[in-house]
Parts: structure tokens; sequence; C-alpha cells
């Protein structure tokens, strides 16, 4: 450490357990991304050894003498006081100080401020007035905000991970390492408080041994009293510090392994088999299962303790016969900790399907397009239903063995007192109202005790459980990035014989690869070196790669389908794991994926990804990608919001804001992914020219294209084929060599030349069987035996495809603001217009959650019937419970009362009373005693069968009557809704009221019923004490009703600032690739930290403001317990001390349960914001079918002939925009291919989506053999429909899944449609055939292999109308001559819609429709179009043959 970092080593910070380091360093560390790396290592070097005095953590891979020597070795003596004086001078009752009331954490408050929670009250104002929103909160502390915290964690696991090995490695014993020295405080501060009931207990005994003797000192039996109220306040001031001290700590972690893990999704480069629901429910309820289980980790501790505590003096007060009772108390935790096994276990499955369900979810939303156009949603809400149904099981058998485990507890207590009581009295022994009640109170501690281990034990069972999951996959390998640099200055990038694999995916499998102890790979490696790169883990699909770019070269690479081009970009991105060979980079890179990755912000910060705005530098990328007048016709130019994953761009406009991107991060490297398949001819010819020859000049380029025209404007150009470089040199010297490429050339030209022939000339007599027999050409598909994957094009990873069908959503966003002039970058101040606002702001509800929330939950339970049954049996447990005391009582009172007939060896402190046995049958009590028990026990089963079954039945029908409500909405509410907000009903709020919910409400319940009879027997007991308890009721409900606001909207805060970092974790595993190529880690890291702050804050708030309230009510119980110790000083002599001692065990249970039932039953409310989120849009969307019902039902041949008659139709988004299609009319005859073309923005898909009704129109019908559509029900309409998407759609399953996810078809059928599509020889190689795996977005497929199965799945359905939407645009030039004739022959049958770019593809159809801006300005056939000098279809034409002939 230098001198400098020594000096600045004075500064250590305030809390004792969090201490990390120097504040200035930490702050410039989480707020500036380029800190000095000697910083960082200070903010290490340092925090560790703060760490080592608060917590002696071993953070360092030295023995642990040469750190604890290490430790004092740097510090004075006087350092080291003033060290730990300032860690523990939050002891100071005041500070003089104030806090920033904007930006603090607990550790800043003075210890009275920390306990009362004092600094809280003015936003409990605030909120009880106006209600409360992020504006109002305080910003995150340091010490609480994510990165701090993750950084900590960060730093102990990779400690754990080097002293024991990554397979040894526990996390668990990371978090215990993290959390210990807070917990050790809380633990303490419980067993104070554990004593403090044990004292009360203690001065009942004596205050009504004072009440039964001859005592005559009143200030003898006050003072008792007022000692009884000083043990109560005790209790309250320490149960308020642990609670509060392990609400911290257990935020902290909770934020700390969020963090953490999403560190861990940031280092990998794909998902690696790896599902969408399974990440997300490390982040949602497993980071809550962790939350929870540090949480109660200080209330599983004291149970034992009081336990112990109350044993001990039942036996020394009652003899041996206490011993019995106490016995049960102990010998029901082994069985709790079996039930909690059982729950683990339990967890572990429910987790398993909860990672399914919330999968489908997922893949519901993001590929609702095609989904609704199959008319899939039915299947797809049964087979999540299903899911449902399967998890609801485990919940349920979960929720009975926890009911069970809780229903112990009333049972044991009554069961200790009838076993104790009816052994010692029938031992000969006597029982006084002193000693019994005394009794009856400790083994209420002790069923306290017991109250709370049950779930004590769950939460930490599922934690441990969500600990495993979350160090599994922090244990997950992932590819590392090259460090060595080529020998030759002059080079880029220098792959010398190099074999590179995909790590292989297998979804069942728990088992934890190695993770090795480098961060940055060897780059060169033998094959035989470690088991990472075994034929066991990986497969290979690049052998013996020898590639050199040098430094300002272009580089063009080719090949079939599946060959391996875009696997050589992943393998430069260090995607794919290098098994042997050597890989050296020089050089910064930028990555244009096959498919644009967008996230939802402005499309301005979509191109600057997170650089500065230079006005010049914008400007030029906009040209040069080719975006200028798609921003002009944006609503607000380039501060237009986009969504999510670019939902109102086209696909094309999608690819020009990923090249704009690359373009203005200025790299040295540029790896270009089929960038102009998407795009025209026109702007494909200014991309390549103005973008790649000019703009990218003295930068290197590798140039993957199907687009062979431009090729020939390479430097060099790479043949691929089955994995290999096949050929490589200059266009020249290829076409010279005779070899694929020029094969490659010739078929294409072919092509075009054949194309651009005359397209009405009678088509060629060509056997169709001969076409599907010639998959020969399809020789780039190389698969890996045994793995069940292909060698696929990897670097779509970034975006899920299934949420776009049509390329271009464009006339949703650009027609909306036809004739609005404005420059394309205007409004640089960064303040975005409200008219290009796009994602509508997430809902939040002000005052009280509405009686129809209730009412909802209820009904969904079972109606109001079911929830008074279940009301009366929490009642009547209690009332068994509370029988149990008042048959003791009676019992007592008969005893001293009546059949007293002689007192000897009476003392000061109790009277020895002998009865003659023959006048009170002690039988009689105890059959009673045992009546009221098996009440008991009846009551508690019925009450825990009943009370699951209800909340369980109201938790599933809300699941599954959303899930059907959202997957029947229209497809405005997807565009404007982020994917995070949805996701979070399903995942969080879902968890909420599964468990969350019912748990707290089980809890409010039962003491609830039991305060109900606390309050009826005191009141009995001391009826005057109801005048002074008025009052206090009035203070408890103005109480409630102050502080309830609060919690209610911090709660409703932390469900909506919990959507955003959904969202985010969405957005960035769809653009691993990107955010790796472009560096971005930090980036996405200090967002996502930001994100989870925010989300802190509230929570804070949500869990504070119950500390708050518990602690005020608390005085409340503390004076009923004084007044009714007061009273039975007052009244003695008038009162029957075992009536006295009744009404003061009660009030002693008071205090405690008092303000814990105020703060559930707030908690309940702020817990049923969940159920108002989800009944908000039970009762807000509306469904996508038209209100009136339809006329009739088409016949079931319908459409029989695929007439298509389109009149006037005029078509709008949303009410407040343009229209996109503009009275269009034209007919289309039975069984004609129809070729519909226009530049981005004309409306072509416009016109599809039309056709399926996802937009309803605004005027004109479409007529389908003569039926009217806007008249048939829609899946009468979709279901008789097809369609091939552009971006390819593939959910996780297996082929034929993805084919026939619903089995409506043979094998043989499906083998049929493989074959016409050339995949049959493919899939047949794949290990399991059809039942080969897909995984998350089919990313073990390549784009072209895609975009081949949708098409076979299309051709399944055998529709007579066909969408296909730029359905070849990521295939080969010899692939798609091959399609091309399939479609011609496979749908001869059939009338078809083809949106393309690429001209040629649609010259040999029927007619062409041209569009522009939303009107049809062409309709003919192509020889017509041609032969009219003047027709826009002739231009385009013109300027595409232009285009291949100057790149020729």
């Amino acid at each position: 450490m230098t001198d400098s970092m020594k000096a600045r080593s004075d500064c250590v910070d305030d809390d004792p357990v969090q201490a990390f380091g120097d504040h200035a360093v930490r702050k410039r560390i989480a707020t500036e991304p380029d800190v000095s790396d000697d910083e960082h290592e200070f903010a290490r070097t340092y925090s560790f050894a703060e760490a080592l005095q608060c917590h002696d953590l071993q953070l360092s891979s030295r023995p642990r003498h040469q750190r604890r020597r290490s430790k004092v070795e740097g510090q004075t003596s006087e350092q080291r006081f003033h060290l730990r004086h300032r860690a523990w001078k939050q002891l100071k009752p005041i500070r003089r100080k104030k806090s920033n009331k904007t930006n603090f954490t607990v550790d800043e408050l003075g210890l009275l401020s920390y306990l009362y929670l004092t600094w809280l009250t003015p936003l409990i104002k605030k909120a009880y007035r106006h209600g409360l929103n992020m504006e109002d909160l305080w910003m995150c502390g340091e010490t609480d905000s994510a990165e701090y915290n993750a950084r900590r964690l960060e730093e102990m696991w990779k400690d754990e991970v080097l002293r024991k090995g990554n397979e040894t490695a526990s996390l668990t014993s990371v978090f215990v390492k993290f959390t210990r020295c807070r917990a050790i405080i809380a633990i303490i501060c419980m067993w104070f408080y554990s004593l403090g009931s044990f004292f009360s207990t203690v001065l009942l005994r004596l205050l009504l041994a004072y009440v039964q003797g001859n005592e005559s000192n009143l200030l003898f039996g006050v003072g008792l009293t007022c000692a009884i109220a000083l043990s109560e306040t005790m209790k309250s001031i320490t149960l308020a510090a642990a609670i509060i001290t392990q609400v911290t700590n257990a935020v902290r972690l909770r934020s700390a392994i969020i963090t953490l893990v999403y560190q861990k999704v940031l280092k990998f480069r794909n998902l690696q088999g790896k599902a969408i629901g399974e990440i997300i429910n490390l982040f949602t309820n497993d980071g809550h299962r962790v939350y929870e289980a540090c949480y109660r980790v200080h209330l599983a501790a004291n149970g034992p303790f009081i336990m112990l505590l109350t044993a001990t003096y039942t036996a020394y007060i009652l003899g041996p016969a206490a011993l019995l009772g106490s016995a049960l108390f102990f010998l029901i935790f082994p069985l709790q900790i079996l039930f909690s096994k059982l729950l683990g276990s339990l967890r572990v499955k429910t987790v398993r399907i909860t990672d399914t369900r919330v999968r489908m979810v997922n893949e519901m939303v993001t590929c609702i397009k095609l989904i609704k156009m199959y008319a899939w949603e039915m299947p797809f809400v049964k087979k999540v239903a299903g899911i449902r149904r399967r998890e609801k099981k485990l919940l349920k058998f979960a929720g009975f063995a926890q009911g069970v485990n809780i229903s112990w507890n009333p049972v044991i207590q009554g069961a200790a007192i009838v076993l104790t009581f009816v052994v010692h009295i029938a031992t000969g022994n006597d029982l006084t109202a002193a000693t019994a009640f005394t009794v009856v109170t400790m083994f209420a501690l002790s069923r306290t005790a017991l109250l709370s281990a049950p779930k004590s034990m769950r939460a930490l069972t599922e934690g441990y459980v969500a600990a495993k999951r979350m160090q599994v996959f922090l244990q997950t390998t992932e590819p590392r990035s090259y460090e060595l640099k080529p020998d030759d200055d002059d080079v880029a990038i220098d792959i010398t014989m190099a074999t590179f694999a995909w790590d292989k995916t297998d979804q069942n499998v728990d088992k934890t690869p190695k993770l090795d102890e480098e961060e940055t790979l060897s780059a060169k490696v033998d094959l035989g070196d470690g088991d990472d790169c075994s034929s066991k883990t990986t497969f290979k699909v690049l052998y013996d790669i020898s590639f050199t770019l040098n430094k300002g070269q272009i580089i063009g690479v080719c090949g079939s389908v599946g060959s391996g081009k875009s696997s050589l970009l992943s393998a430069i991105l260090a995607q794919m794991r290098l098994t042997s060979g050597e890989v050296k980079i020089d050089g910064t890179m930028a990555y244009v994926s096959q498919q644009a990755w967008i996230f939802n912000d402005t499309l301005r910060e979509n191109i600057l990804f997170g650089e500065r705005y230079e006005q010049d530098r914008y400007t030029a990328a906009v040209f040069a990608s080719a975006l200028e007048e798609d921003i002009k016709q944006l609503p607000n130019g380039d501060l237009t919001e986009i969504g999510e994953r670019g939902i109102n761009l086209s696909g094309g406009q999608k690819q020009r804001v990923s090249l704009a991107r690359a373009l203005y991060a200025d790299r040295d490297i540029y790896l270009l992914d089929d960038p102009l398949s998407a795009v025209d001819a026109k702007v494909g010819q200014h991309i390549f020219n103005h973008y790649i020859k000019d703009a990218l000049i003295g930068k290197s380029v590798i140039f993957v294209t199907h687009q062979l025209q431009y090729l020939s404007g390479c430097d060099s150009i790479y043949v691929m084929k089955d994995g290999r470089i096949l050929e490589c040199g200059t266009h020249h010297q290829l076409m010279a060599a005779d070899g694929q490429y020029a094969s490659l050339i010739r078929t294409f030209h072919s092509e075009e030349g054949r194309n651009n022939y005359i397209a009405d000339e009678e088509k060629p007599n060509c056997d169709p069987q001969t076409i599907y027999k010639s998959t020969e050409h399809l020789h780039g598909m190389t698969v890996s035996p045994g793995s069940g994957i292909t060698t696929c094009e990897h670097n779509c990873k970034h975006e899920n495809p299934g949420i776009r069908i049509s390329t271009e959503l464009d006339d949703k966003t650009i027609n909306k603001s036809r004739g609005v002039k404005e420059e394309s970058m205007k409004s640089t101040d960064g303040k975005e217009e409200s008219d290009g606002k796009l994602m509508t702001t997430e809902e939040q509800k002000q005052g009280t959650v509405d009686w129809r929330t209730y009412h909802c939950y209820v009904k969904k339970a079972g109606g109001y019937g079911v929830a008074i049954v279940v009301l009366l049996l929490f009642l009547l447990t209690a009332g068994s419970v509370a029988a149990c005391s008042w048959w003791l009582a009676y019992w007592i009172i008969q005893r001293n009362e009546i059949g007293a007939k002689l007192t000897v060896n009476s003392t000061d402190d109790e009277a020895v009373t002998i009865y003659e046995s023959d006048e009170i049958e002690i039988m009689f009590y105890v059959y009673v005693f045992l009546g009221i028990l098996a009440a008991l026990i009846t009551t508690t089963v019925l009450r825990c069968l009943a009370y699951v079954e209800a909340t369980l039945h109201s938790s599933s029908n809300l699941h599954d009557e959303l899930f059907q409500k959202v997957s029947q909405s229209p497809m405005s509410f997807f565009d404007t809704t982020p994917s995070g907000r949805i996701l979070n009903r399903f995942s969080k709020d879902q968890d909420e009221v599964d468990v969350l919910l019912p748990s707290a409400m089980q809890e409010m319940l039962t003491i609830m019923s039991t305060l109900v009879f606390c309050c009826v027997s005191i009141v009995i007991v001391f009826p005057w004490l109801s005048l002074a308890l008025i009052p206090f009721a009035l203070i408890i409900v103005f109480t409630f009703k102050y502080y309830h606001h609060a919690m209610r909207d911090g709660k409703r805060l932390e469900n909506i600032t919990r959507s955003p970092w959904f969202s985010h974790i969405t957005a960035t595993i769809q653009g691993l690739p990107t955010i790796h190529a472009y560096q971005s880690q930090k980036k996405f890291r200090r967002k996502f930290a930001e994100l989870l702050d925010k989300n802190t804050v509230t929570f804070y708030l949500f869990t504070f403001c119950g500390r708050w309230a518990g602690i005020r009510l608390d005085s409340v119980a503390i004076m009923t317990t004084f007044l009714t110790g007061l009273m039975t000083v007052l009244s003695r002599g008038s009162v029957s001390p075992a009536l006295c001692g009744l009404a003061l065990s009660y009030s002693v249970q008071f205090t405690g349960q008092f303000q814990f039932c105020i703060r559930l039953a707030a908690e309940v409310e702020a817990r049923m914001t969940s159920v108002e989120r989800m009944n908000y849009y039970l009762k807000t969307l509306s469904a996508e079918e038209a209100s009136k019902a339809p006329k009739s039902r088409p016949p079931e041949s319908w459409p029989s002939h695929g007439k298509l008659k389109v009149e006037n139709l005029a078509v709008q988004y949303r009410n407040n925009l343009p229209l996109a299609l503009k009275g269009i009319t034209f007919n289309v005859d039975s069984m004609e291919k129809i070729g519909i073309v226009g530049r981005t923005g004309a409306g072509k898909s416009s016109l599809g989506v039309s056709l399926f009704r996802l937009v309803e129109p605004t005027s004109g019908t479409i007529h389908i053999d003569g039926i009217n559509i806007s008249d048939i029900r829609l899946h009468d309409l979709r279901s008789r429909l097809s369609v091939i998407p552009q971006d390819p759609v593939l959910f996780v399953g297996t082929i034929r899944y993805n084919l026939d996810p619903f089995d409506q078809y043979s094998d043989e059928e499906i083998w049929k449609s493989l074959e016409k599509t050339h995949l049959k020889d493919m899939i047949r190689n794949l290990e399991g055939t059809l039942e080969a795996p897909v995984i998350e977005n089919g990313e073990n497929f390549s784009v072209g292999e895609r975009q081949l199965i949708c098409m076979a799945r299309a051709l399944l359905r055998s529709c007579k109308i066909l969408v296909l939407d730029e359905a070849t645009a990521a295939i080969d030039t010899e692939t798609d001559s091959l399609i091309q004739q399939t479609l011609r022959y496979a749908f001869t049958n059939c009338t078809m819609l083809i949106i393309a770019h690429r001209l040629h593809t649609v010259l040999n159809c029927d007619k062409i429709l041209v569009m522009d801006n939303g009107k049809v300005v062409e309709y003919d056939s192509p020889s017509m179009l041609l032969s009219n000098p003047d027709s826009w279809f002739g231009a385009m034409m013109s300027a595409s043959e232009k285009t291949t002939d100057i790149l020729k």
C-alpha cells in the first residue's frame, strides 16, 4: 500500500458490520466507471482489514496466522481504538449532527432514533395526508446499496472458493460470514427479550402470591406491578432492536446476492441452456427466500433458549410434574425438524415446476404475436393451467405440512397443561393460583417460541434450498476472454488451427462444472487440457480454423445454412470454448448480430449505448446506417421511445439501429453478422457503400452475408462448410479456382437471371419429388453425434425471436406521424415529447386497499360461506385454548373455596391445603380437560385443512383467470407494457398470493382470535377495566389508520419498483452477446444496482412502518398490563386469586402479541396489494374479441378457395395515431401468389396484421371466400390461416413440440413437412430425431434452420391462405432457390401473400402489390409492371439490378 493510501486509511466507515474501506474511493468506484485499478485494489485491501476488525473474516488465501498478524501490523493502538470508537458510536442515544434526510442509512442514526424510528415519522405523516410516491423517499445510502454489499459478498465468495475449491465451497457459509455480526447482536437482543418475558412471569407469580397471602403492604403490590411494566418495556425495546437489526442485515444480504447473481449473468455469453424462468426465479422468489431465512435466524435461535428457561423454572416451582409438560415442548422439536426437511424437499420440487410455469409465461409474452396468429391462446392457457395444477398440488401438500407443524402449538400447550396439573394433583400435591398460572404463562411463552419455530425452520430450509440453487448458478463456468495479441502489429485477429466447441446443454443435470480460478483464458490450449473441454461436456462445431484479419481489411464470410459462419463470430467473441489452437486479438470490438437487439429506451439511447452524445459523430452514424428518413417519420424523432425488443420498429429499422450503434461506438474491429438481410436492395447498397466501404475505412471488418453480390467488394473472402474454412482468397482468385465459391456465385446469378426473365412465362415442368430430395445442396448442416445440437448460428442469442412475426410494425410507428414535419435529431436537450412515449406508466393506486380487492379474494376462495366457516374454526381453536385456562381457574376455585376442609402448615407466601379426596372428583375435571383437548385437536385439524384449501383455491383461480385474461388481450397491450411488468404478476406477485399472504393472514387470524379471548377474559374478571380499554381501542384505531397508509404505499411502491429490474434482467439476458462485445457490463451492472437500490428503499419503508407502529402500540399493551396488575392489587380479597391469575397471565401475553397482530393486519393489507394488482388486470384488460356477437360461424371447410377481397380498408393502431392503411382496395383470386413490396413504412405488414385481425379495421372490410372476417370469431379466422415469420419463433421443448405443440398430426405428416423444407436429413442425424431438444429461443439452431422449422410448421397446417414475411431472409442462395421451388409446388393449392425485400423472390408471383405510405400504388402481374416505364416496381427492380451490376 502506498503512503497516500495509508494516509487515507484513517477514514473508516461508521458501520461496525459493513465497514468496507475509504469512503471517497468507494464512492468513486460506485459512480465512476474509469476508476484506476490501484484505487480498486486499495478499496479491496482496506475493506479486508476493516472486515477483519469487525467480523474476523478470513478474506485471504494466506494462512490464518499470517492474516491475523497482518491485521494488526498496519495499525497503531490509537488507530485501532479510533476504529472501534467510530464503529460503535451508533450506541450514542442522540447524534448532535443530523443525518442527511435524502441520502442516509440506519447506521447514521442515533440509538433512540434507531430503536423508535422517529426519522420515519415525517414520511408516515405525509403518507397519511397525501400518500407517497418515489419522489418523497430518501436515496439509498452507501452501506445499504447493492454495489457496496455485492462487493463484500463477492470477495467473501472468492475467498471461500480459493480456500475450499469450487466444488466444496459453500454459499451458505459465506452468507453466515456476511451476516453473522448483526445476527449475533439480534440473537442477544432476542435473548434479552426472552429474559424480559421470563422476569415478567416471575413477577407475576410474586404478585399472585401477594394477592393470596396475608401481606398488607400496598406499596409492595404496586411496586411489583411497576416492575412488570418495566420488564414489558424492556421486552418492547429489545424486540425492536432485534428486528430492526436483522431486517437491515437481511435486506443487505438480499441486495448483495441478487446483484452477485446478476453479475454472474453478465459474465455469460449466452444462457448455456438455462431457462429465463429459472433465472428470473433466482432473482425473485429465491432472493426473497434468502431474505426470509436471514431475517428469521434470531427467532429460530431464541426458541430453545426460552424453552430451557421455562422448563427450569416450572420444575423449580412445581416439581417433577412440570418436566412432563416441558418434555412435550422439547419432543415436538424433532418433529418440526422432520417437517422442515419435508418442506425443503417440497420446496425443491415446487421451484422446478414454478421455473417451468414462469418460463411458459415468458414464452407466451414474448411470442404472443405468433401465438395469436396461430390461434394457440387457449391451448397455451390449458398447458400453463396443467403446470399450475401440478404446482398447486405441491403447494397444497406443503401448506398442509406447514399447517400441521403450526397446529402442534395450541394442542401441545393444552396437553402440557392437562398432563402437568393432573399428574401433580394425582400425586397428592397441592395447586395454588400463583403456581398454576405462573406455569400456564410459562407454557404460553414456550408456545410462543414454538409458534415461531415452524415458520423459522421453514424459512431456513427454503433459504438453504435457494442458496444451493444460487450456488449452482454461481459455480457455472463461463467462457473467458482471450488475452494474447498477434505477433504482427498489422494483424487484428489471428486464429491458428483452432477448434471451438459449445457447451452441451442438459437442463436435467444439476452437476456443476468446475470453475477455473483464472479469470482469462490462456490463448493456447491443448485438446486434453482439463475437463472443461472434454467431449462429455462440449461438442465441437468449428474445426482447424486458421483465420487472419489484417488491420483495415474487410473480409467477407459466406456459406450455406448451418455451415458455421455465425459460430465463427461467436468464437471470436469468446462465446465458445477453445479446445485447441491459438486465438490472438488486438483491438476493441463492435458487434452487429443477425437479429438486432433493441432495448426499451429512446432510439437515440439505443444508438449511443451509454456513450456521450456528440452531434457530428451521431449524425454520421445515422446517415451511414440510412436512418435519416426513418427518424424524421418517428413521432418524436430520435427521442421516440422504442419498446422492448424494438417492438415498434421494423426488422430493417432494428438492424440499422444496431449498425448505427456499432459505428458510433468507434471500435477497432467490426463483426457484422448478415446485417443486410432485412433491408431492401437500395438501402443495402447505401449501407455497403457508405457504411462498410466509407465509414469503416481503416477499420477491421468481418462481414458475414448471404447477399453474395456484395462479396466482390471485400478484400478477402472465406467460404465455410461443415464447420471448416473450405476456401479463402479474393473474389477473382476464388472465381478462377472454380470451387465452392464460384459455384455459389453462378447459382446466385443464374437465379437472378431466371427470375428476371418475364414472369408470366410458363412455369418449368419439374417433378416436385425431385426437388424435395435435392438436399445435397444443404451441405452446411453439421451435426455433433449424440449432442442433439447442430452447428448453429448462436449470435442471435441477444434477442428473444418470439416477439416479432412480421418484419414491419413500421406502420404502427412510422405512419403514426405522416405529415408531421420535424428535423431528424431534434430536442437535443434530451427531453422527450409526450407523443414519443410508448410504454405506459405502471398503475399506482392511492388510499386504502379497496373492499373489492378483499371481495375478489374471498370470491375466488369459494365465497363468503367458506370464509365464515374458516373464521369460525380459528375462533373455536382459540376458544378451546382459552377454555383450558378457564377450566383450570374453575378447578382451582372449587378446590380452594368449596373443597377446603383443613389448612395446615400455612406460611407467609402460600398456604398448603389438604383436601378430602372423596369430596372432589378429580376424574371429572380430567375428563372435561380431555374433552376440551379433543375439541382443540379437531378444530385445529379442520382449520388447517379448510384454510389451506381456501387460500390455494383463491390464488389458483386468480392465476388461471389472469393468465387467460392476459393471453386474450389485444396486441396493443403487449406493445405498450414491459414484459417485466407482466412477469412480475406471475412470479413475485403470485408467490405473495400463494405463500406469503396466506402465511401472514394465518398468523394474524390466529393471534387476533387469541386476543379476542384475552380481552374478553380480562374484562370478565375486571369489568371496570373496560373503561380504560375504550380509549386504548381508540388509540389503536388511530395508530393503525395513521401508519398503515405508509405501509400500504410502501408495498405498492415496492411492487412497482420491482418491475423495472425484472425488465432489465430480461433485456440483459437477450442482449448478452452485444453487451460483451461492447464491454458494457459495468454500465448494465450500475443500472441494475440503481434499480435495485430504489426497490430496497421501498422495501425498507414497507418493513420499518410495521416496526414504527409496533414500538408505539407496545405502550398500549404495557399500560393494559399495568392496569390489570393494579386492579389485581386493588381488588385483593374481592376477586378470586385464580381469576386474577387468569387475567394477569393473559395481560402478560398481551404485550408482544398485541402489537404483532396490528402489524400483521397492516402487513396483510400491504400484501393484499398483490391481489389488487392482479385484480386490476382482471378488471381493466379488455379482450381483443369484438364485443358484438358474431353473426355466424363459418363452415368447417372454410376457406375452401382462398379468395381474398379487400375493400376501402383503413387501419389505425391506436386512437391518437394516424392511419397506417388508408383505404386500400384489391382482390386476390383463388390460389394466386401475391408479392407485396414497398420500402420500410409502406404498410406491408399492417396488411398482414389486418388479415389476422391483430388490429381491428377503422373502416372497410376484408372478405375471404365471401365471408367478412369481422363477423366471425377470432379463433375461427386465425386457425384457418397460416404465417411464416421473418423472426423465427421456437419454444423450449423438442423438435416435435415446436412443429406440433398440441399433438394434432402424425409422425408421418411431420416427416413429410420436414422433407419438403429440406430438413429431414438434418433432423434424422440429431440425437432423438423429433425428440431432439430445443433450448431457450432455439439457440441451438442457426437462424436459417429456425426459419426452415417455422416453414415446416406452416406446411403442417395445410391452410388455404399463407402469409410469408421475409421467411427466407436468413437463408443462403442455394437453399433459398430450393425453398422457392418448394413454395411453388408444396403450396399450389394455397393463396400466398409474400412480403419481401428480396425482389427476385416475388418475380414468379402471379401479381405484385406495391405499397407506399399506407396505400396501394400498383397491383398487376410482374410482366405488366416491368413493361411499364413509369412503374414503381420497375424502378425498384432497376435499382436492385444496378446494385448487383455495380457490385459485380
